[in-house]
């Protein structure tokens, strides 16, 4: 058993200065923006984001003052605490927590107004940013103040408070050309998603492809399927098995061939229109959830449950990529359950599960993780999911290791 580690220590300096440079009018900052490129990410790089960088809870309002934080405590250094979120937060990581439209990148556009050609840039690092367009720039903080239209002294609040919590005050709401798009955007998406093709219960013979490209049980499979979990269809005249949400608004796809679906979208594809942070499973009313990383991992726990007798004590919730975050209507609907975190066993995975578990107990949720990478597969290689725990010949051992991870007794 792995216990997230997470902290939420709400205790700050009350000597907060926030014009520490003492600058005129405390609100720029003595450096300057060095690029080591200026070329953008390769687009054919197959990986989840340009920038794979974890990004932190939001909780947005429109239209609402920003409260931040000032109650500081007096036993450790702002000025340290400073410097320590500087090097925490990235800018592609607070661009995500504003919910900005765009993707980050050395050369992209701007998030802040409307740049019909990427003119806009991040170093490499993610600590730096340049807007060519408007000659701004800065670091995180700066953009923090700037996509807020707040003072840099709040900002740097703020960019203390995110850093050591993992969550957001409520009432963030980016000031942006972006955020006042996002209306729009939901619109477009809705429009993208009444393009979708019929979705259908798998036949038989789809659950037995299933099956067999997972390593799963007809029997478990049927289980997500009773959910409205699992599901069927036809993509650009492929036969794919699906992911998706009760509120149909997030489906992801995988060929039931098990073959990529080309060299960008890799094995699963995320349907044009999806808000693919929405959690999948979420409507369950079980009292006990297991949190899976991927598709894959969903319908192996449903599998596990399914073997171990638990259907009616345990839901499924399913995050379908690692940049996923849990919005506060979201964390209501989880209020009073207990959730247990199905931890990937690589670095990624790690933060994400540990990001998880911040966003849930920030809303009182009792929630735990579990790894299986002290468990070996046949070739000697760590376990590094519930789907490769699944697929290993059954013994003692990986038995051991399922009636461990749902085991709840304590």
């Amino acid at each position: 058993m792995e216990t997230l580690q997470t902290s939420c220590d709400s205790a700050y300096p009350q000597d907060w200065d926030p014009n520490p440079n003492n600058l005129p009018g405390g609100d720029q900052h003595p450096h300057t923006l060095e690029f080591t490129t200026q070329s953008p990410i390769d687009p054919d790089c197959p990986v989840e984001r340009q920038i794979c960088l974890e990004p932190l809870p939001v909780t947005p309002a429109n239209n609402a003052r920003i409260v931040i934080p000032s109650d500081f405590s007096l036993n450790t250094s702002w000025r340290d605490r400073l410097e320590a979120a500087r090097e925490t937060l990235t800018i592609p990581q607070v661009w995500e927590i504003l919910d900005l439209e765009g993707t980050p990148g050395t050369s992209c556009n701007s998030p802040f107004r409307r740049d019909l050609r990427p003119s806009f840039g991040i170093t490499p690092d993610g600590q730096r940013w340049r807007d060519f367009g408007s000659d701004e720039g800065g670091d995180v903080f700066d953009f923090i103040a700037t996509a807020l239209e707040i003072p840099i002294g709040d900002a740097m609040r703020l960019g203390i408070h995110i850093a050591e919590s993992g969550v957001v005050p409520p009432g963030l709401s980016p000031a942006s050309y972006a955020s006042k798009r996002q209306d729009e955007v939901l619109k477009e998406k809705e429009q993208q998603r009444k393009s979708w093709p019929p979705m259908t219960a798998p036949t038989d013979e789809e659950l037995q492809i299933i099956a067999d490209l997972r390593g799963l049980s007809v029997e478990g499979l049927r289980l997500a399927v009773e959910d409205g979990i699992l599901v069927t269809t036809t993509w650009y005249r492929d036969r794919a098995w699906c992911v998706r949400s009760a509120c149909g608004r997030n489906c992801q796809a995988r060929l039931l061939t098990g073959k990529p679906w080309g060299i960008i979208d890799g094995k699963a594809k995320t349907l044009p229109g999806s808000v693919a942070s929405t959690p999948i499973g979420l409507s369950t009313d079980r009292p006990i959830i297991v949190l899976c990383e991927g598709g894959p991992d969903m319908l192996a726990a449903y599998c596990c449950i399914r073997d171990l007798g638990l259907r009616n004590q345990v839901g499924v919730v399913g995050m379908m990529g690692t940049s996923c975050n849990f919005k506060p209507s979201e964390l209501e609907q989880l209020a009073g359950k207990r959730v247990r975190i199905f931890v990937h066993s690589d670095k990624v995975g790690k933060n994400a599960g540990s990001k998880w578990a911040k966003q849930l107990q920030s809303a009182g949720v009792m929630v735990d993780g579990f790894s299986f990478e002290e468990a070996i597969r046949e070739d000697n290689a760590s376990v590094k999911d519930l789907n490769d725990l699944v697929r290993l010949p059954r013994c003692e051992t990986s038995s051991s290791f399922m009636r461990n991870a749902f085991d709840f007794s304590n």
